[in-house]
C-alpha cells in the first residue's frame, strides 16, 4: 500500500481515492428534566483525522479500502 497525494496508475494496478476532510454528525435528542419538562437537546459531532501522521493515515486507508470491497463489515 501507497499512499500519496499525486501518482500513476500503470495497467494492471489498481487505485482508491479517499476524502480526509472532517464530516459532522448532527443530533437531535428529546429528553425530560428531573421536574419532567421535556426538552429537545442539539448536538453535533465532529469527526476528523490527523493528516499529519504516516501511520494514521495508513490505517485509515486500510479500514476505508476494506469497507469499500464490503470486507469485515459487521452487523
Amino acid at each position: 500500500m501507497k499512499l500519496a497525494k499525486k501518482g500513476w496508475v500503470y495497467p494492471g494496478q489498481s487505485s482508491t481515492i479517499f476524502d480526509v476532510s472532517p464530516f459532522s454528525y448532527t443530533f437531535e435528542v428529546q429528553a425530560m428534566s428531573s421536574e419532567k419538562l421535556p426538552f429537545v437537546l442539539s448536538a453535533v459531532f465532529t469527526i476528523c483525522l490527523e493528516v499529519e501522521e504516516q501511520a494514521s493515515l495508513i490505517k485509515y486507508a486500510r479500514l476505508i479500502s476494506l469497507h469499500n470491497k464490503g470486507v469485515g463489515s459487521s452487523a
